[in-house]
């Protein structure tokens, strides 16, 4: 086991994502605490328990936003206190402050943040469900524009490797955009993810905005492209991945729900065990088997991709 991914905050956002794969696809509601999520005394013993069986880094995405969980700095240091690198994946709800943003540097985490466009405002807030609300006085994509700001000034996109990443989703709305995104990242040492969304929960839903494989071949064609021809970095380019090397979790880990529930990954909706009620430990034997197959491809995304072309779209 090297790199996990786990749902360690509650099951609390303030945004309203469309795609959001932790929630179920028929609540279009804001969302809310799950009445059986763990313990936090859980949460800390699952940390621990991925630290006994080697992990490297934990990547903390929620069930939420999880900078909104009110023990997500106590989950954070148990995390260093185990020797693993926190990744934080977040929509930068509380990271318009500076020195909360310099705390998370001085722990030593790693902070991907949401990005559909650094141009696109319009784009931007309705990929959040935001589109006609307001958060504190401002619209997301000043919110999210200055959680970006202070990342870079603490210098976390300073140090090699980088410790800043943007999670960006490629949709017919951003599509033209994406080479561009590329480039800024690789120009200012920030780690491009460039993905389809995750095809569970909201993300199953087939959208006017949805790419199709054809799309999606293209883009992560160029995007390779670009890395080999203009910044002398060379990988494969592995469908549908594109900006960098693919996702490991699936091969390399396990994904746990915050109700304990775990999968192979979180595309896999086929739940192979409980936290609550076994060691993980016995559940990563089970898996194990499994991963002698992994390829770095993602099954779910490929399959989700393939349907989409013949799907209903939703409105």
């Amino acid at each position: 086991m090297l790199n996990v991914a786990f749902e360690l905050g509650s099951n609390v956002c303030s945004l309203n994502c469309p795609g959001c794969f932790t929630e179920d696809a028929s609540n279009h509601d804001h969302k809310k605490p799950q009445p059986n999520e763990m313990s936090i005394w859980a949460r800390f013993r699952l940390i621990n328990a991925a630290a006994a069986l080697g992990a490297k880094t934990i990547n903390f995405v929620g069930a939420g936003e999880p900078t909104m969980d009110p023990n997500f700095h106590d989950l954070v240091e148990r995390i260093v206190s185990e020797g693993m690198t926190p990744v934080i994946y977040t929509e930068g709800s509380r990271l318009d402050s500076a020195r909360y943003v310099n705390d998370l540097k001085a722990l030593g985490a790693t902070v991907v943040i949401k990005v559909h466009s650094l141009v696109d405002r319009e784009y931007q807030n309705a990929a959040v469900g935001m589109a006609d609300r307001f958060l504190l006085g401002r619209d997301y994509f000043d919110w999210r524009n200055l959680a970006i700001q202070n990342l870079l000034a603490a210098g976390f996109a300073d140090c090699h490797p980088t410790r800043l990443a943007f999670d960006i989703i490629a949709g017919r709305g951003n599509l033209r955009e994406l080479t561009q995104l590329q480039r800024s990242c690789r120009a200012r040492n920030i780690m491009p993810i460039i993905i389809t969304p995750i095809p569970i929960g909201r993300g199953a839903i087939a959208t006017p905005d949805s790419l199709t494989v054809e799309q999606i071949t293209a883009l992560t064609t160029e995007l390779s492209r670009i890395d080999r021809e203009e910044f002398g970095i060379e990988h494969r380019s592995i469908f549908p991945y594109g900006g960098g090397v693919p996702c490991t979790i699936r091969g390399f880990g396990v994904y746990v729900r915050i109700d304990g529930q775990v999968t192979i990954c979180p595309g896999d909706d086929e739940i192979i065990g409980n936290v609550t009620t076994e060691p993980l430990s016995d559940i990563w034997t089970r898996v194990m088997a499994r991963n002698e197959a992994f390829t770095g491809r993602c099954p779910p995304r490929e399959i989700a991709a393939d349907g989409r072309c013949h799907l209903p779209v939703h409105q």
